[in-house]
């Protein structure tokens, strides 16, 4: 009787694995990192808290539980890799635009001077996020550099809000 109970015990507990195996593989393909990292951690979760499957069977379910899991996080780690390597690519664009913006000679048409300080800031609009450590000092030393440049071509805040709108108005015309 013990162990005719032990044996129903790991059958209902096999059949709880494969059930687990079931989804975890059918997530194993999913972009939607976080969430799918939660459920599969809850998924291990589970996976603890069942007991031993039949004798024989409980390598090998883990064995595809395991690979299932595998695919999802390598993955999701190679994902996370290379949106870090292009956020090193743009963090170099961006302090290239800083750069760029110190270095601005202005000349005696305040409007063409205006007219570069925003195709930078164009630019750096349409440039991608960097690495998160380095945002706030980033975006700190751009707006120093604009608004020195700003300052120097001496433009009232009412005519600055006058250029940016004829700016948007000729931005808008130009396109589709």
């Amino acid at each position: 009787s013990y162990f005719q109970n032990l044996d129903q015990a790991r059958i209902e507990n096999t059949k709880r694995k494969i059930a687990l195996c079931d989804q975890a593989e059918a997530m194993s393909e999913s972009e939607a990192w976080n969430p799918t990292t939660q459920k599969f951690v809850s998924l291990q979760g589970k996976w603890k808290e069942i007991g031993p499957a039949m004798r024989g069977e409980e390598a090998k379910l883990w064995n595809r539980f395991r690979s299932a899991c595998d695919v999802f996080f390598n993955a999701k780690r190679k994902h996370f890799t290379s949106q870090n390597a292009s956020f090193e690519e743009n963090l170099v664009v961006k302090e290239e635009i800083i750069k760029n913006i110190k270095e601005m000679v202005l000349g005696d048409e305040p409007d063409q001077d205006f007219l570069k300080l925003k195709q930078f800031s164009a630019k750096w609009n349409d440039t991608g996020f960097v690495p998160f450590d380095r945002k706030d000092e980033l975006i700190q030393e751009y707006r120093a550099a604009m608004e020195v440049k700003y300052k120097v071509l001496n433009i009232a805040d009412g005519e600055r809000k006058n250029l940016e709108y004829q700016n948007r108005l000729n931005k808008l015309m130009g396109s589709e």
